[in-house]
């Protein structure tokens, strides 16, 4: 399972398959995802049935970045070899500060 980062935007393209087979579906999925791929952005592709469009969903903010940020570097400092630890570590400061604002 991929990672979710969250130092990145997510962007949900709503991909119209009306009128196409399964297969054709499919292809058409992949071809796009073949030639939206993107580094700096996170991209989830959902077929519909209405018409194609893209929405941004989620957006970082400088806030939540910092504080990704200086728990990585806690975590480096501190040579923390366990992943899991990290991702609790990562999620109990995550909620902290969500629940602040």
């Amino acid at each position: 399972m991929n990672k979710l980062n969250l130092e990145q935007p997510i962007f949900v393209f709503y991909l119209d398959i009306r009128g196409t087979t399964p297969q054709r579906a499919r292809e058409q999925i992949a071809d796009f995802i073949e030639h939206h791929r993107y580094d700096n952005a996170t991209t989830w592709i959902i077929p519909v049935k209405d018409s194609s469009k893209v929405e941004c969903i989620y957006k970082p903010n400088d806030k939540l970045k910092t504080l990704i940020d200086k728990i990585n570097s806690i975590i480096n400092d501190y040579k923390i070899d366990s992943p899991e630890l990290k991702i609790l570590i990562r999620d109990f400061k995550i909620e902290n500060i969500l629940e602040q604002d």
